[in-house]
């Protein structure tokens, strides 16, 4: 039996003799899945598949691209960085899988934009996090806090994976001509019976894409409901000491994370740890991530195909080139960790600046 096979024993007995414990972490990820995921995420899923699929994003930035070769970055690069820290995650990981995937970007600039673009979205920070502060502090002191350090860790990641990426480094039928891979199958289908009629083809297109999203929105939820349940245990074993059980609240999920500290902890104490919360985004969120990566490791697009082999039926698993979940944790942590050091001296200047 391996790990995995004991480790799930364990988790269904556990889930068996807690069944109440279960069934309200549950509902509590399920809740916020349905009322905050689906409605930031799903239109943009959606309209940035579309977008990508139909070269949009090539007429969409080429007005700036005298912009793009003075900072280093190509025009689709640009577009992940800007999807990444607007659209909130995993909508950065998504767009920067889904481009180095078809080509759009070099491996080492998706790599540079995987380690910088993921992030919750400002809507969460001004609509969630700052009402809990609003009363200490000001919402610039959480977005400078929050976003500067993105500027310092953008020079150790340049020299790490050789930037600056010039928008000649990527190939030129790159874009328009490459197949988005979460349309690929609908784009077979319509090349071979509907070429000459766009309506149809640009319906399919859309259809592909909307199913996509859902599945990754699926998967998504999954990770929410799982982590919900695993904090709603950490909070409810005595066992466990109370300065673990908040740091496990915070490093687990974000919202849950983010509420407990600004209950638990007095100001500034809770200051700081919601926006090196937020900056590092949770286990949850790492699985997110992980999720829509991990859907480019087939040839097809999809997170699995399967072939034909001598009359069997084989799931293929291929990666693609390169996006790490082990150093995207890494750049996760130091991030959090300038985070909360930038917090720390903003509150401690207006402290004394109050006095």
């Amino acid at each position: 039996m391996t790990k995995t096979s004991i480790l799930a024993l364990f988790s269904l007995l556990f889930m068996i003799f807690h069944a109440d414990l279960v069934t309200k972490g549950a509902a509590a990820g399920l809740l916020l899945w349905y009322s905050a995921v689906v409605p930031a995420l799903f239109p943009f899923m959606v309209l940035s598949s579309v977008l990508s699929g139909s070269g949009g994003i090539s007429r969409l930035m080429q007005p700036f691209t005298a912009v793009f070769r003075f900072c280093g970055l190509s025009a689709d690069g640009w577009y992940v960085l800007l999807t990444g820290l607007l659209c909130g995650c995993p909508m950065g990981a998504k767009t920067c899988a889904d481009f180095l995937a078809e080509g759009r970007l070099s491996s080492s600039e998706a790599k540079f934009l995987f380690a910088l673009c993921n992030h919750p979205s400002p809507m969460f920070l001004a609509g969630f996090v700052y009402p809990m502060f609003a009363a200490q502090l000001p919402l610039l002191c959480f977005v400078f806090a929050i976003y500067m350090p993105l500027l310092l860790l953008a020079i150790p990641a340049h020299f790490i994976y050789h930037a600056p990426f010039s928008p000649e480094s990527i190939p030129e039928n790159s874009g328009i001509s490459q197949q988005h891979p979460t349309l690929n199958s609908a784009n077979a289908f319509s090349s071979k019976h509907t070429r000459s009629d766009k309506s149809s083809s640009s319906a399919l297109s859309l259809d592909a894409a909307i199913l996509n999203s859902a599945e990754i929105l699926v998967k998504i939820g999954g990770y929410l409901i799982f982590y919900s349940i695993l904090i709603l245990v950490i909070r409810n074993t005595p066992e466990i000491p109370a300065p673990a059980r908040l740091f496990f609240s915070g490093a687990m999920e974000i919202t849950t994370g983010i509420r407990t500290v600004s209950d638990s902890l007095t100001y500034p104490y809770s200051a700081i740890a919601a926006a090196a919360i937020f900056s590092f985004g949770g286990f949850s969120a790492m699985s997110q991530t992980n999720a829509v990566i991990r859907i480019h490791r087939s040839s097809s697009g999809s997170a699995f195909r399967t072939v034909s082999c001598g009359g069997r039926q084989n799931s293929v698993h291929e990666k693609t080139a390169g996006l790490s979940i082990r150093q995207y944790l890494l750049w996760k942590i130091a991030h959090a960790s300038l985070t909360a050091a930038v917090m720390a001296v903003l509150t401690d200047v207006l402290r004394f600046s109050i006095f």
